[in-house]
C-alpha cells in the first residue's frame, strides 16, 4: 500500500532523477528508469512492481494539475492536496487548460457584475414605459432605445441587448422565487428589487414587453373549440333524448363499480353507451358537452 513512507520515498526518487537531468529541458523516465526506482524503493522494505509505482506517479501528477487548473478559476475556494511542495518542484505546470478550452468552445471572458445602481436605474426607466409597451402602434425596439438612452444618462454606459438580458435574467429569478414561496412550508426567499418587479408585474398581470402571440397549441385548440361547437348543432331531438336516457344508466353502473372513477372514464361508457342506440357515432368530447347542455 501507498502509505506516508512509500510516498515520501517515491518522491525522494523522483528528486533524485531531477538533480541527474538538470541539463535536460524535458526529462523522459523509460522501462530502466522505472525499474531503477522500483528496486531502489524495495531496497527499503517496499513492495511494487514497475506499472504500481509509475501508476503511483502519473495519479499524482494528475491530481496537481487538476488542483492547479481548479484553483486558477476566479471567485472559488482555493483546494490543498498532500505534498503540493515537492509536486510543485518537481512538475513546472502553467495551468493553461482552461484558456485552451475557452479558446476551443469560443467562450468570451467573463464581464463584471452588473453594478446594482445600473440595476435600479434600469428598472425605473422601464416602469416609464410599461404603459407604452401595452400600445400596439408602437414599436418596442423605439422604447428600448429611450431605456438605454436614460441608462446612459445615469451614467452607465450598456447595449439594448445586455439591458434586455440583464431584466430577463431579473424577472427569471422573480418567478424563481414566487414559485419557491408559493410552495407549503417554504421558508421564504427574496430577490433583488422583489417589490419593485412584483408592482411591474401587477399592473397587467404580465410582462408588458414580452408580445402574446399565438402558439400552436393555442391554435390548435381554438379549432378544436370551433369544431365542437360546431358539431352541437347537428344534434336532432331525437339523438339528444337517446342520450338523456342512456345516461342516468351509465352513470349508475360506473359509480358502483368504481370507488374512485375517473370522470374521463365515465364519459368514454356514455359514448359506447350512445353508440349502441343505431345513432351516427359520437366523439367523447361530443357526448360530454352535450350532456352538460
Amino acid at each position: 500500500d501507498w502509505d506516508k513512507d512509500a510516498t515520501h520515498s517515491l518522491l525522494k526518487q523522483m528528486h533524485r532523477v531531477k538533480l541527474e537531468n538538470q541539463k535536460n529541458k524535458i526529462i523522459r523516465i523509460g522501462y530502466s528508469g522505472w525499474e531503477k526506482i522500483t528496486e531502489n524503493l524495495n531496497s527499503e522494505g517496499h513492495r511494487f512492481t514497475i506499472n504500481m509505482v509509475e501508476g503511483r506517479w502519473r495519479n499524482m501528477v494528475t491530481m496537481y494539475k487538476t488542483t492547479v487548473d481548479y484553483n486558477f478559476i476566479p471567485n472559488v475556494e482555493p483546494r490543498s492536496m498532500a505534498y503540493r511542495k515537492d509536486l510543485e518542484e518537481l512538475v513546472k505546470y502553467v495551468p493553461q487548460r482552461r484558456q485552451y478550452y475557452e479558446k476551443h468552445k469560443g467562450r468570451s471572458v467573463k464581464m463584471e457584475r452588473f453594478p446594482t445602481n445600473g440595476a435600479r436605474s434600469l428598472l425605473e426607466a422601464y416602469k416609464e414605459c410599461v404603459s407604452r409597451f401595452i400600445d400596439p402602434a408602437i414599436d418596442n425596439r423605439v422604447l428600448w432605445d429611450e431605456i438605454t438612452q436614460k441608462v446612459e444618462n445615469d451614467g452607465f454606459s450598456f447595449t439594448t441587448f445586455k439591458l434586455k438580458e440583464i431584466l430577463n435574467g431579473m424577472i427569471k429569478g422573480f418567478e424563481k422565487c414566487q414559485y419557491h414561496n408559493s410552495l407549503p412550508g417554504a421558508i421564504r426567499r427574496d430577490v433583488p428589487f422583489y417589490r419593485d418587479l412584483a408592482e411591474i408585474y401587477g399592473v397587467y398581470n404580465r410582462w408588458p414587453h414580452i408580445q402574446i402571440s399565438r402558439t400552436m397549441e393555442m391554435r390548435t385548440k381554438r379549432k378544436f373549440r370551433l369544431r365542437l361547437q360546431a358539431s352541437q348543432q347537428l344534434w336532432s331531438s331525437d339523438e339528444s333524448r337517446a342520450l338523456l336516457q342512456v345516461y342516468p344508466d351509465v352513470l349508475e353502473s360506473h359509480v358502483s363499480q368504481n370507488v374512485n372513477y375517473h370522470t374521463s372514464d365515465l364519459w368514454l361508457q356514455v359514448a359506447k353507451a350512445y353508440a349502441a342506440t343505431g345513432y351516427p357515432k359520437r366523439d367523447v368530447p361530443e357526448v360530454h358537452q352535450r350532456s352538460s347542455l
